[in-house]
């Protein structure tokens, strides 16, 4: 038995709403059912029709796809609601353009097999956007490749942030010390300007790398817990320190107050870290696409 994938879409209709009818949902397993009459499909060989139905209609197209197959077997006799196992083919390349975001198919009464498409403009940006094929430095995904990041800075801003709190306990316990050993007005009046001076600088520093801390960890958190908006929210505060970064850095150079070696060493600082922003960027919208699969609610009825 063959199916290609226009009779598929044929018999499931354009839109997963359409799907979740109860009406259409029994038409379109009749309809199956009256197909898959004569030859009976294991899911083994349905997701290979799916497979190769795809592949076929790819070498006419030039758009990469991902599929996610979900299989689920519901509670015998019961309805049942849930998040199915899935399971993830990548890398498959040059399959058609096919704009419908969500395939849905039932090849008997008791397993439902739902095939999620992402679209065709988000496969072509994808396709033009994944650098190294979905990894970062040609070997780890994205995803570890940022969490890495996220890591490491967490792990120096903290550092900083103890530092600096040393500091300032080390700064006020010394000129407390200082001014009670001298009693003359002018070396106190000294040691109140010393103080204020270290504490307000010091402060300024702590709340410099306190904001950076804070942000990290939404990063981490976005990161383990695959949540889109937080990523989005630490590329939207990186974006920005980094264009006033660079906009000081331009007016530094500009201004002649920097030298032409501290120059180019804030100009390498700045590029290396637009990778890691790209590298989080690209983390943010396969975040947001997979959670389009999240999402994904399959309802299966036993007759």
């Amino acid at each position: 038995m063959e199916m290609n994938l226009s009779e598929i879409c044929t018999l499931l209709g354009s839109r997963i709403e359409e799907y979740n009818s109860e009406a259409n949902k029994r038409r379109i397993e009749k309809a199956l059912k009256s197909k898959t009459k004569q030859s009976p499909m294991s899911p083994a060989s349905f997701s290979s029709i799916i497979k190769k139905s795809l592949q076929d209609i790819g070498r006419r197209h030039s758009v990469r796809k991902h599929y996610k197959v979900l299989e689920w077997q519901p509670r015998t006799g019961k309805r049942s609601v849930g998040r199915p196992p899935t399971r993830w083919t990548d890398d498959i390349r040059n399959v058609a353009a096919f704009t419908q975001p969500t395939v849905a198919l039932t090849a008997d009464t008791t397993s439902l097999f739902v095939f999620n498409f992402i679209t065709a403009q988000q496969c072509e940006f994808l396709t033009s956007n994944m650098c190294y094929n979905g990894k970062c430095m040609h070997c780890i995904d994205i995803e570890t490749g940022s969490l890495i990041f996220a890591i490491i800075s967490v792990a120096l801003t903290g550092l900083g942030i103890l530092v600096t709190i040393g500091a300032l306990v080390y700064v006020n316990v010394m000129i407390a010390a200082a001014s009670h050993a001298e009693a003359d007005p002018d070396s106190m009046r000294m040691a109140i300007a010393a103080s204020f001076t270290a504490n307000v600088t010091l402060g300024v520093l702590l709340c410099l790398i306190v904001v950076p801390f804070a942000f990290t960890i939404v990063l981490i958190k976005g990161l383990v817990q695959k949540k889109a908006a937080y990523v989005k929210i630490y590329f939207i505060y990186a974006v920005i320190c980094k264009s006033l970064a660079l906009v000081g850095a331009v007016v530094g150079m500009a201004s002649g107050r920097y030298s032409p070696l501290h120059a180019i060493t804030v100009l390498a600082v700045i590029a290396i870290y637009v990778l890691i922003l790209r590298m989080i960027y690209l983390t943010y919208k396969k975040l947001e696409v997979d959670a389009q699969f999240d999402r994904t609610k399959l309802v299966e009825q036993k007759y």
